[in-house]
């Protein structure tokens, strides 16, 4: 999902479709993975290819576990 800590290509795929499937905002999906709704660093990684925490990495991984139905 995540080399050097940077979102892959396919995993920024699959979350701006889940979020656009589900008409989400980047405040609730961060809620929906248990952190602050005001933490930038998802949609940061999304648009610049910034480096993600670990922990962020590990929380967007249970979520898209969550929503691989969708």
């Amino acid at each position: 999902m995540a080399v050097n800590r940077r979102l892959q290509p396919w995993a920024k795929l699959r979350i701006t479709t889940i979020i656009a499937k589900r008409n989400l905002k980047m405040g609730d999906v961060m809620a929906e993975m248990g952190l602050k709704r005001l933490t930038a660093s998802l949609g940061s990684a999304l648009r610049s290819n910034h480096r993600l925490q670990p922990n962020v990495l590990a929380q967007i991984e249970i979520w898209l576990d969550k929503n691989k139905h969708v």
